[in-house]
């Protein structure tokens, strides 16, 4: 099957080609088939790129893996999605994290940053809600309400019916993504 997806790429036939994760781990498909692709390529996605693991055990290795072969493609985009709650692993795989809320992103800085001084409501009380060994046996935070029905978006900010911090222009106008400051960027 992949002779006949090289034999596509080579005649510039294809306009969407799906790989899985497992396949990026295959040494024979990197040497043979990403350097065709990456020289058509407008944009990768890289969807649920943990799926390259086992479940069980270190998937910080196997992230890792993946960054090297995304960075062996030289100036390729890449959209890279994944879901973990491993901080760990997001420290080992990204150098800068947007945080979405409603289909929009409301914060977008360098993993340090978001982790060590977040700037947007959602992002504060999303790291406050992360359990913590710490504080074991205390009630842990939780955001008020319920996440909006995407097809019934509140005015202004989306997240101003759950947020601690709103103000009226937060129920009537929606926010800008502005850099606040450099390399980092807020809707608050």
């Amino acid at each position: 099957a992949w002779a006949e997806v090289q034999e596509l790429l080579e005649r510039d036939a294809v306009d969407l080609l799906l790989i899985s994760p497992e396949r990026l781990n295959n040494p024979q498909f990197r040497a043979s088939m990403l350097p065709l692709f990456a020289e058509r390529v407008g944009l990768l996605v890289v969807d649920e790129a943990h799926c390259i693991s086992d479940w069980g055990h270190d998937f910080r290795p196997d992230y890792r893996r993946i960054r090297d072969v995304l960075a062996g493609l030289g100036d390729v985009p890449v959209l890279a999605c994944t879901a973990t709650a491993n901080d760990r692993v997001v420290a080992d795989v990204a150098d800068k994290i947007s945080v979405m809320y409603a289909g929009r992103i409301i914060e977008q800085a360098s993993v340090h940053d978001i982790y060590a001084r977040p700037s947007h409501p959602y992002t504060k009380a999303l790291l406050e809600s992360i359990p913590r060994l710490d504080l074991k046996g205390m009630e842990l935070a939780a955001i008020k309400g319920l996440p909006p029905n995407l097809m019934r978006i509140p005015p202004g900010c989306a997240f101003n019916p759950r947020c601690r911090y709103a103000q009226d222009v937060c129920r009537t106008e929606v926010p800008l993504l502005l850099e606040v400051e450099s390399g980092r960027h807020s809707a608050c």
